[in-house]
């Protein structure tokens, strides 16, 4: 059972995961586009 205080803790997480995707995949984009010019 997840008390209150580990919600935030895992959204926290959550979101820092997602945010750190974004950026890797928004890198790989912008790689792809530099190498392509």
């Amino acid at each position: 059972m997840m008390s209150i205080s580990a919600f935030p803790l895992s959204v926290g997480i959550a979101f820092a995961a997602l945010s750190y995707f974004l950026l890797k995949v928004n890198g790989c984009i912008y790689i792809c586009m530099c190498l392509e010019i």
